[in-house]
């Protein structure tokens, strides 16, 4: 209902977070941390 008064949407959290997850899926594990955020950001950062 908040979406036809408002007009605003959480589509972009939602498609960030289905992006993570599957990131998350495909790493099973990562050692470092560091490096688990350091993809999640390029992933998120990416135009494609």
């Amino acid at each position: 209902m908040a979406d036809f008064r408002h007009r605003i949407t959480n589509a972009l959290t939602e498609g960030f977070n289905s992006r993570i997850q599957a990131l998350k899926a495909a790493a099973r594990g990562f050692r470092n941390l560091a490096h688990h955020r350091a993809r999640i950001m390029a992933l998120l950062l990416s135009r494609d």
